[in-house]
């Protein structure tokens, strides 16, 4: 499996054909998901090289970081194109 494959979409994190991350976004509020990204990149900068590769590390890092902008992004357009408590939460979790 490649780094990419590893960073991007581990295959132990797709089982049951969905994955883990869609899956956990699904079942948690908005506040608490992009609590979840946060807290994880934080896991993965402040144990870079004492676990595994330090680029990967790195890597898993800003893959969450990325995915917490992207969140916050899709929840910025919501707010801006009026959309409704009860709808930017429906469209938060379809994804």
């Amino acid at each position: 499996m490649s780094d990419s494959d590893i960073v991007n979409h581990p295959k132990h994190y797709t089982h049951g054909g969905i994955e883990t991350i869609d899956y956990m976004k699904a079942k948690s509020t908005h506040e608490e998901f992009c609590g979840h990204l946060r807290l994880t990149a934080i896991k993965y900068l402040s144990r870079a090289g004492l676990k595994d590769d330090t680029l990967q590390d790195m890597q898993k890092a800003a893959w969450y970081v990325n995915r917490l902008i992207q969140e916050l992004r899709l929840a910025q357009k919501d707010v801006e194109d009026g959309y409704e408590q009860e709808q930017r939460l429906e469209r938060i979790q379809r994804g």
